[in-house]
């Protein structure tokens, strides 16, 4: 009865927090509202890097701080927010906005690149509204790439500003641990989980795939799968 209620948690955290940083080009699953992306933007330079994340559940995750030390943090849109938000980032025409943008380049200036999904957004929220004074009918995926100081066309102004106050919906104090970059599991490690449970790896499963873990504080063993470790734990207490 232990092992089917320590299950259960596993699931609830691993849907709360399955949303782990991928590469802006990489295709999420879309059948799933927690893992479909509505929208993508990454802005990176050589001193800091920051991804945002629109979720077709409401959630805004935010990935930032310098290149390879990013820390994460989430916020949650509230339904009628979410849906203003994609019928705002839908009203925009874009069919005569560059997609490459060529502005002022310099080592600190961020480059900057926008997927809109339109064909998910449709999947989760129905088709937009035809309107006939357009011949733009948002669909698939668009991508539009930017430096921060370019000077955008008025439609992209708006999904930039639009992305920006997202970011103002994070929680950033959320996002303050995360596991170090590149972490890998070793026995006698101490992680913190998201729901600040603490457990000390104690050895690999039979398989090799995956970890047992023991509650240091609670009488809970649970088994995790390697690769979602940094899904669901946030911080590294202790390494022997």
């Amino acid at each position: 009865m232990r092992r089917a209620v320590v299950s259960l948690v596993l699931v609830a955290a691993t849907a709360w927090l399955s949303a782990a940083p991928r590469p802006l080009g990489a295709q999420p699953a879309d059948d799933d509202e927690r893992s479909a992306v509505l929208l993508r933007r990454e802005c990176v330079s050589s001193l800091e890097r920051q991804e945002v994340t629109l979720f077709a559940n409401g959630t805004v995750r935010l990935w930032n701080g310098p290149p390879g030390e990013e820390t994460m943090a989430l916020g949650e849109l509230a339904p009628d927010e979410l849906e203003t938000y994609v019928r705002r980032l839908r009203e925009e025409d874009l069919s005569e906005t560059e997609r490459l943008s060529r502005g002022p380049e310099g080592e600190w200036v961020e480059g900057c690149r926008v997927v809109l999904r339109y064909g998910v957004m449709a999947r989760w929220f129905g088709p937009p509204p035809r309107r006939e004074d357009l011949d733009w009918q948002p669909q698939g995926d668009e991508t539009f790439a930017y430096r921060r100081f370019d000077s955008l066309s008025l439609p992209l102004s708006r999904i930039v500003a639009l992305v920006d106050g997202m970011v103002g919906r994070v929680d950033r104090a959320a996002g303050r641990h995360t596991l170090p970059p590149g972490y890998r599991p070793r026995e006698g490690d101490v992680l913190r989980r998201g729901d600040d449970v603490l457990f000390r790896i104690e050895r690999r499963t039979a398989d090799k795939h995956g970890w047992e873990m023991q509650g240091v504080e609670q009488p809970l063993v649970i088994y995790v799968p390697e690769d979602e470790i940094p899904k669901l734990f946030v911080e590294l207490l202790e390494r022997r």
